[in-house]
């Protein structure tokens, strides 16, 4: 489940939003209010109408352990999901939906009492209450999820180790805007301590080839690297690309700048610069990835 969150719903917004009958204390206490006056409580496939039904009972006591599991943490910033909750659980009493509850990834809900998603307390107490009741989703999701958020976080770590060592003092500063990142100081780094252009780009090919693997649709800190390597004539690419004995990662670093949109775009014709022995020592790297959108990537941009 991929998701996207925003912050500009304020914490107040949490707190205040309710329902159509009023409950007062916190949104745990109006949630788990609501929640322990339902006689029904169904599970379907998503919250899109007509979703096919995985639990439906009126046991009092699949409704209390549902209540129980469902403690959450409130959030210092309001947030909202933007995906398509998978389940969705709505409780009734008497034929009348009291209230829907809806699961991202099993580890955040969101509520048609709040105004904000809010995360799990207790993960494994919420995934046991569905897997008890042959509903083994969530834990799937959470488990995919876990696995995506270890190999970003590993991607990190390697994509710091191969950074230049001249700006690594600076990128934690430089960042912080993840959407506007403040470049300057970085190339001014760079260009100081690594003057001459050639060498420049031999160091930034190596870190550029150090990222997630995807040549599109990676993480967004990574395009720092292609526009820092923009920074450097098309000459002094291509003579770093050709320098002997390149590492791998120094090859894949110039094989994702001259095969990607970047360049298409920014410098346009200028592929046609490539002499063709260096096409085909990068189209031969790139050969080995099984990533289908990087192999017809290099073929468009090596096979000429």
């Amino acid at each position: 489940m991929l998701c996207r969150t925003t912050s500009i719903l304020a914490i107040s917004v949490f707190f205040t939003v309710g329902c159509s009958t009023r409950h007062e204390g916190t949104p745990q206490d109006r949630l788990s209010n609501v929640i322990g006056q339902a006689d029904k409580i169904v599970v379907f496939e998503s919250e899109l109408e007509n979703a096919k039904v995985l639990f439906s009972s009126t046991a009092s006591k699949d409704i209390a352990e549902f209540n129980d599991a469902l403690a959450v943490v409130p959030p210092k910033d309001g947030f909202k999901c933007a995906c398509i909750a998978a389940p969705a659980v709505r409780l009734y009493r008497g034929g009348t939906e009291l209230v829907l509850v809806t699961n991202y990834g099993g580890f955040m809900v969101g509520s048609s009492l709040w105004g904000s998603d809010a995360m799990i307390k207790d993960p494994e107490k919420w995934l046991k209450w569905f897997g008890a009741r042959n509903m083994p989703r969530p834990r799937e999701e959470f488990e995919e999820s876990r696995v995506r958020a270890e190999k970003a976080e590993n991607a990190y770590t390697r994509w710091l180790a191969a950074m230049p060592k001249s700006i690594q003092p600076l990128w934690e500063q430089a960042t912080r805007d993840e959407l506007s990142p403040n470049t300057t100081p970085l190339r001014e780094a760079l260009n100081r301590d690594i003057p001459k252009p050639k060498l420049r780009a031999m160091e930034l090919f190596s870190w550029y080839g150090s990222g997630a693997g995807p040549w599109s649709g990676y993480p967004s800190y990574e395009g720092i690297a292609e526009e820092l390597l923009l920074d450097i004539p098309t000459p002094e690419l291509i003579a770093a690309a050709q320098a002997d004995n390149l590492t791998d990662a120094q090859l894949e670093g110039a094989a994702r700048l001259f095969g990607g949109w970047g360049f298409s775009q920014k410098r346009t014709g200028d592929g046609k610069l490539l002499p063709a022995r260096l096409k085909k020592k990068l189209l031969e790297h790139a050969l080995k990835s099984t990533d289908e959108d990087k192999l017809d990537r290099a073929k468009d941009a090596f096979s000429q």
